[in-house]
């Protein structure tokens, strides 16, 4: 695989933690996030990305996303598709791939596992403005090993707007990431994710070197 591919692939595994949401409804004084999707529902997102380092890149991707069917607690069953263009990502399945995913954004209902790569996981408990969770996330986003995961914290901030659109704003900071962290925009009225920003240190294991990863997913 050559350097581009390599720098990528470390980029888009830890990434992919972001791009579906929750559906954020009023508890008493606090807001519950929620999954909520719908069959046959299709979610279309841009990623552009850069890597800097002993090399850099300028890379835009499209992530595709449809819904195949929801179960009667929720649990929703999704094809994924990642769109590289003529760029080479080694491991990609050009005809995507599905899985299952709970209404928090977890596989397995596991409390311990990151999300599948679309959303974050949310907390069980309703969250007031300006609480904190937390949950876990690729491991590369605090500078840790890919594949595996780190814990971050989530603040909830509150609202504001993202064109048309109602959308709670959240910030994360991940132990061993020098940088803020990230944010996160989720629009309320539909539940998906909005807007997903973060900017972390990784160091692929075929190079050794670190390199700075700058991403973004905003849905279309």
């Amino acid at each position: 695989m050559n350097a581009p591919g390599r720098l990528a692939g470390v980029g888009l595994s830890a990434l992919l933690a972001a791009s579906a949401g929750a559906q954020v409804t009023k508890n008493g004084n606090a807001y519950l996030f929620r999954l909520h999707l719908t069959k046959g529902e299709k979610l279309h997102f841009k990623v552009p990305f850069t890597i800097s380092g002993y090399e850099a890149y300028n890379l835009r991707f499209g992530m595709f996303l449809k819904v195949l069917k929801v179960s009667s607690t929720g649990e929703a069953t999704v094809h994924c598709k990642v769109e590289t263009g003529a760029f080479n990502l080694t491991g990609r399945d050009p005809n995507g791939g599905t899985f299952t995913v709970d209404q928090r954004g977890r596989v397995g209902s596991d409390d311990h596992g990151a999300s599948v790569g679309f959303c974050i996981v949310y907390p069980k408990d309703p969250v007031a403005v300006g609480g904190t969770f937390i949950a876990p996330v690729p491991a590369a986003l605090g500078g840790g090993t890919a594949g595996t995961t780190s814990q971050a914290t989530f603040k909830f901030l509150g609202f504001s707007g993202a064109g048309a659109h109602r959308c709670a704003k959240l910030t994360f900071t991940v132990q061993g990431n020098k940088d803020p962290g990230g944010s996160i925009l989720v629009r309320m009225s539909d539940g998906v994710l909005e807007k997903y920003y973060t900017k972390f240190v990784a160091t692929p294991q075929a190079t050794g070197k670190p390199v700075t990863v700058t991403a973004t997913f905003i849905r279309e």
